[in-house]
C-alpha cells in the first residue's frame, strides 16, 4: 500500500521487512504511545503497560499476507500516532487499536488515520469494518460516530475496572 501524504505528513504501514531504522523508530513510538498514561487505559483492558518485547513479538509476526496492519502517522520525523488494524477475510475488517501522542492530540491524527484504515478495508473489497471502543473514551466514540459508525454489540465489564466495551461497525463501504 503507497504511503499517503498530508502536506508535510504522511500515513505509512510498517511490516516485518521494514529497514531496521523504521522498526525501531516505530517500536519506540508504539511503546511511548500505547503506554502513556492519558493512552493506556483506553488501550489495555488490564491497565497493564505493553513491553518492548511483547510489541517486538506483533510486529515480527506482521507480513504482506497476514490479517494485521500498522499504520502510523510520520510528522517529520515523529511517529505521532498509530493505528493498528485487522483485515481477515473469515472475521472481517476490524480497527484493534489506535493511539496518538499527546503532543499531537487534537490534530486530527487520530481521524486520519482511521480515515486511511477505512479507505484500505474498502480497497481490500470489505464491506464493513469494526471497531471497538471502551465506552468511556469518548473522543474515540465521536471519531467513529461521526464517520457513521453504529453501535451493534457491548461487552459489560470487559476492563478490569468494570468499564464496558462497545464495538461500531461501518457498513456500506
Amino acid at each position: 500500500m503507497k504511503p499517503r501524504t498530508y502536506s508535510k505528513l504522511m500515513i505509512k504501514s510498517i511490516r516485518n521487512d521494514a529497514a531496521p531504522e523504521e522498526k525501531q523508530l516505530f517500536l519506540a513510538a508504539y511503546s511511548s504511545i500505547w503506554n502513556h498514561p492519558d493512552n493506556l487505559p483506553f488501550l489495555s483492558s488490564t491497565f497493564i503497560a505493553f513491553s518492548d518485547e511483547q510489541i517486538r513479538a506483533w510486529l515480527e509476526s506482521t507480513d504482506e499476507k497476514g490479517p494485521f496492519r500498522y499504520f502510523y502517522f510520520l510528522k517529520e520525523d515523529a511517529i505521532a500516532g498509530i493505528l493498528v488494524a485487522k483485515y481477515d477475510v473469515l472475521d472481517g475488517a476490524e480497527i484493534l487499536g489506535l493511539g496518538v501522542h499527546p503532543d499531537y492530540k487534537g490534530k486530527s491524527i487520530g481521524a486520519s488515520l482511521l480515515d486511511h484504515a477505512i479507505d484500505a478495508a474498502s480497497r481490500l473489497g470489505f464491506k464493513a469494518i469494526a471497531a471497538t471502543v471502551f465506552a468511556d473514551n469518548t473522543r474515540m466514540q465521536r471519531l467513529v460516530l461521526g464517520r457513521q459508525f453504529r453501535p451493534v454489540s457491548i461487552e459489560p465489564g470487559k476492563r478490569d475496572d468494570g468499564m464496558s466495551l462497545v464495538t461500531y461497525k461501518k457498513c456500506g463501504l
